[in-house]
């Protein structure tokens, strides 16, 4: 049995901020095979307490000062179950209508847990529930050390879906559609504190074949090479640094984020890193480099087709870091919460240029159902979104750039994506 519990205020801890979270509560229930389980959380803060936010609650459109959270389960038998719930900030005054439902990285999105089987340890966190239209995918791959990987998503349900895979178009063009299947895709650009600790492995270098979505039968299709994609090719090894003082020296480029021991910059976004840099790092980290029909369907906002990844706009800077008035400096990952995307992701438009799998351009007239357009015969590749030192234009969804697959600067970074 569960034991009811009063309605609890709880101060905002400072030291929380970082990634988001406010607080969090973790229940152990037990109970006999098939029997419901439903909890609900309330949290009260800036003045508010969660006995008011819970009378509220029922006539408010939003409610400052209040987190609600909602998990619906059915028990395995003999089986001790751990729930933990986030009560995260982009959560702030969200009243879901729903009763089913519960608020993740500021979605209503349904709050029952399809397979309680899973819910050992942390595996439980709220990347077991399906995204708002069921289409993405949010992994936490930092801030900080890339030791905490709170995953926000997972795959879509058969009802939102058909077949397991989304619609939408590419480029937010009607002669680009596709469709993805579902993945997760990290929340933050890597970060200089998390490729620290894939230099300190090196030497190493993937395996060949490695880094292909290996939860798809066969891989993403090439539509270029008409083939299922390869992976990491033996050759590539040779265009990775060898040793940590090879890696200072190809970090340090002018302007660079990199410092060869900790700093202030761990939380910075790491820059001057190639296309084989970036795919070499996700497999290390046990992902693999998003392709550009992923990446832009996070960007739009999957079947909403949104301009920007926070909506129609506007373009300002409290929403994106660009360039604007010569003000132009990397900055710290995740720190522009108005313009995460519809998933959760943040600086999916500005402050550095995310390196993806795609040859250039990304794009054909040929059907795309999760697929990628790589060409072996030339190097260059697709990168995305603006940087901190780009104009407006370049934040939109359907902006293409591309650089050789060798050319790294203090422009480009990048993040990973792994299996749903």
């Amino acid at each position: 049995m569960v034991r009811r519990r009063s309605a609890t205020s709880f101060d905002r801890d400072p030291s929380l901020r970082a990634n988001g979270r406010i607080g969090s509560f973790v229940v152990v229930p037990s109970g006999d095979l098939d029997d419901p389980f439903a909890i609900k959380v309330i949290l009260g803060h800036a003045g508010r307490t969660a006995t008011g936010c819970k009378a509220e609650e029922s006539g408010a459109a939003a409610l400052p000062g209040c987190i609600f959270a909602r998990r619906a389960l059915h028990y395995v038998s003999h089986t001790e179950l751990t729930l933990p719930i986030a009560l995260r900030a982009d959560c702030d005054g969200v009243v879901c209508r729903d009763q089913a439902t519960t608020c993740v990285h500021g979605s209503c999105v349904r709050a029952v847990i399809p397979d309680p089987g899973i819910c050992h340890g942390n595996a439980c966190d709220d990347g077991v529930l399906p995204p708002p239209d069921g289409g993405v995918v949010v992994s936490d791959g930092g801030p900080g050390d890339g030791d905490a990987r709170d995953v926000d998503s997972q795959s879509p349900p058969s009802d939102a879906c058909a077949g397991g895979a989304c619609p939408f178009l590419r480029q937010n063009s009607q002669a680009f559609p596709a469709t993805v299947s579902a993945f997760r895709l990290d929340k933050y650009e890597t970060t200089v504190g998390r490729f620290r600790a894939f230099v300190d492995a090196s030497p190493w270098v993937p395996a060949a074949g490695s880094g292909k979505h290996t939860h798809l039968p066969r891989g993403l299709y090439s539509v270029k090479e008409l083939a299922y994609e390869q992976g990491w090719a033996p050759a590539w090894g040779a265009k990775l640094p060898k040793t940590k003082d090879d890696w200072n020296t190809r970090l340090l480029c002018m302007g660079a984020s990199w410092t060869p021991s900790v700093s202030g910059n761990e939380d910075l976004p790491i820059v001057c890193v190639s296309w084989y840099d970036a795919y070499a790092f996700c497999i290390w980290d046990g992902g693999f480099l998003p392709s550009y029909a992923e990446w832009n369907f996070a960007a739009v906002g999957g079947r909403e087709q949104r301009t920007y990844p926070w909506g129609a706009g506007p373009v300002d800077l409290n929403h994106s870091q660009f360039c604007s008035n010569m003000l132009c400096a990397l900055i710290h990952v995740g720190f522009k919460v108005p313009g995460n995307g519809r998933y959760g992701q943040s600086d999916l438009a500005g402050n550095v240029w995310e390196w993806v799998l795609d040859s250039f351009p990304p794009t054909t007239g040929d059907v795309c159902n999760d697929c990628v357009v790589f060409d072996a015969s030339t190097t260059q590749r697709t990168a995305l979104g603006g940087g901190f030192h780009s104009a407006p234009p370049t934040l939109a969804g359907d902006f293409l750039s591309a650089d050789p697959s060798d050319y790294f600067d203090l422009s480009n970074g990048f993040r990973c994506a792994r299996p749903p």
